[in-house]
């Protein structure tokens, strides 16, 4: 969370796109996930769905864990199901 300078705030409050700016502000995305989306990016959708294509990325198996959102992974890294 950034707190702004009275200053700035005072002529922010005079546009009228104040409101989605206190949203922004309020709802503020941690430079770790912002990381993630950059490397996703760059990485693009087919290369991401490629299990060959990502074991050859010179990257630790725990930031290719993070990248591909593993941490939600109900089913666990071999993507087994329940049962």
């Amino acid at each position: 969370h950034v707190t702004l300078c009275s200053k700035l705030k005072a002529a922010l409050m005079e546009q009228k796109q104040w409101p989605e700016i206190c949203s922004i502000q309020e709802n503020a995305r941690c430079l770790q996930h912002l990381c993630r989306l950059q490397i996703r990016r760059c990485l693009g959708r087919l290369r991401l769905r490629s299990p060959i294509f990502m074991s050859f990325v010179p990257l630790p198996d725990r930031l290719k864990d993070y990248i591909l959102y593993r941490e939600y992974d109900l089913w666990g890294q071999q993507g087994n199901s329940p049962g």
